[in-house]
C-alpha cells in the first residue's frame, strides 16, 4: 500500500499516511476553501485500503496551529473512520496524540470537543513555545 505525503500550505496542512509504520501525521493549518476535497478526501480513500491491511497499532498525530469549521467536519468525518476500523476489528488500536500550543486553549479545547464526540483514546500533548 502507498504512503501519502502532501506538502502544507498558508491554508492546507502536511499530511503523511503511512501504512507500514501504522503512523498518520496532520500538522499545520487547515482554513481552505474547501477541506473535504482539497485535505481530507485523499485521507478517506488512504484509511478504506488501510482497513484491508491495518498495523495492529494507529498512531495519529494531530498538530494544528488553527483549523475552520468546514475542517473541523473533516477532521470529526476522520475520525468517525478510525473508530470504525477499530470497532469493526478487535486487534486493531488507534490512539489519538493531540499537540497544542501552551498557550492556545482553544485548540486544546477543540481536542477535548473532539473526545467527547468519539470513542478513542487521546493523549493531550502540550507543547512549550
Amino acid at each position: 500500500m502507498d504512503s501519502i505525503r502532501i506538502k502544507g500550505s498558508n491554508e492546507n496542512p502536511t499530511i503523511i499516511c503511512d501504512a507500514n509504520e501504522g503512523l498518520i501525521e496532520i500538522k499545520g493549518v487547515s482554513i481552505g476553501e474547501d477541506p473535504l476535497m482539497e485535505v481530507y478526501s485523499p485521507i478517506f480513500d488512504w484509511i478504506e485500503q488501510y482497513q484491508e491491511n491495518y498495523q495492529p497499532e494507529t498512531i495519529v498525530n494531530i498538530q494544528l496551529e488553527y483549523i475552520n469549521s468546514s475542517s473541523n467536519r473533516g477532521l470529526l468525518r476522520f475520525f468517525k473512520k478510525l473508530e470504525n476500523m477499530q470497532n469493526e476489528n478487535e486487534d486493531a488500536n488507534v490512539v489519538i496524540n493531540w499537540y497544542y500550543n501552551e498557550i492556545d486553549e482553544d485548540m486544546l479545547e477543540t481536542g477535548e470537543n473532539y473526545l467527547e464526540m468519539i470513542k478513542l483514546p487521546f493523549n493531550f500533548i502540550r507543547i512549550k513555545k
